[in-house]
């Protein structure tokens, strides 16, 4: 499946790119200080990134083996001042650094299924809130977030 860029106010393709043909269960955009990265993962478990301006087959690094199986919850937010990908695995939620793809931490979320997430500001702060199956809305901060 391709992943394609649109440009709401014109209503045209602005790119398109190949994650090697896997089903692609999640998508997010984050801005590097140099470019705007597209990340996508996918049913098997593959983060795929992308720099917007590069052609559809230039990788910002190799894909990343993120999970055994789909990712289908996936957010960007900034942690320790750059661009985490967070991806919820099983009890926890994984973050992988947005412009190089190295594994940066996880945090355990014991009995927190989570089906769905995004970055936000609450209070004037960053922060990361999740929902799980069991019908909990949780609020992480960054600092929640940070290396470990």
């Amino acid at each position: 499946m391709l992943v394609e860029v649109w440009d709401a106010a014109t209503r045209t393709s602005i790119a398109t790119f190949d994650p090697a043909g896997e089903r692609v269960w999640a998508v997010t955009a984050c801005a590097l200080a140099e470019r705007t990265a597209i990340v996508a993962a996918t049913e098997k478990g593959d983060l795929y990134a992308w720099d917007l301006g590069a052609g559809p087959d230039e990788l910002r690094y190799e894909p990343v083996a993120a999970s055994q199986g789909p990712l289908e919850a996936m957010a960007v937010m900034t942690v320790g001042g750059r661009p985490r990908v967070v991806t919820a695995g099983q009890d926890s939620l994984r973050l992988w650094d947005a412009a190089e793809g190295f594994k940066a931490g996880h945090v355990l979320t014991r009995g927190h299924d989570i089906t769905a997430m995004e970055s936000a500001v609450v209070d004037g702060r960053r922060a990361l809130v999740t929902s799980g199956r069991e019908g909990v809305l949780r609020i992480w901060d960054e600092s929640d977030l940070a290396a470990r």
